[in-house]
């Protein structure tokens, strides 16, 4: 577990438009940096980079969060990873785990039986969608313009 305070030096220290900038290209637009969305495809930069606020947001997509959210989405990583690998690019020690409390294993002991019944209804409602009996759904998706790699991307079903 790491703890609030490392996580809270980390957001003090990071510079969300040279961490972000080296994933999206930004320029200054008045108070924030604009870019095209990493997040979909667009013609027009509906992306900013919010440096004092430390924070972006897609007005295309609406795509928002902090430093972990973007790099969470982005690289489809954990958060106490994407922690831990901020805090090394910024030279931050993150002092070893404590073991964990009876209370702490009974709720990632919940907390992975809750995730495992998600993906097991997302799987199910996704061999729907993409097996025979999913055609009208798929024609659907179509009709509002959503592709077939954006559905399999956001396991869709």
């Amino acid at each position: 577990m790491i703890s609030p305070e490392v996580i809270e030096e980390v957001k003090r220290l990071a510079d969300p438009v040279l961490l972000i900038g080296g994933r999206v290209k930004l320029w200054k637009s008045g108070i924030a940096y604009a870019g095209s969305c990493p997040f979909h495809e667009e013609r027009h930069a509906s992306f900013r980079v919010y440096p004092k606020d430390k924070h972006f947001v897609c007005y295309g997509c609406g795509a928002s969060g902090d430093i972990f959210q973007f790099f969470q989405r982005m690289d489809g990583k954990a958060f106490p990873t994407v922690v831990r690998e901020l805090a090394a690019s910024l030279g931050i020690v993150i002092p070893p785990d404590r073991p964990a409390t009876a209370e702490e294993k009974r709720e990632r002991g919940e907390r992975a039986s809750l995730l495992g019944a998600c993906e097991a209804a997302t799987s199910h409602w996704q061999r729907n969608l993409w097996g025979s009996e999913g055609r009208k759904a798929r024609e659907y998706l179509a009709e509002r313009r959503v592709t077939n790699e954006a559905a399999r991307a956001f396991r869709l079903g």
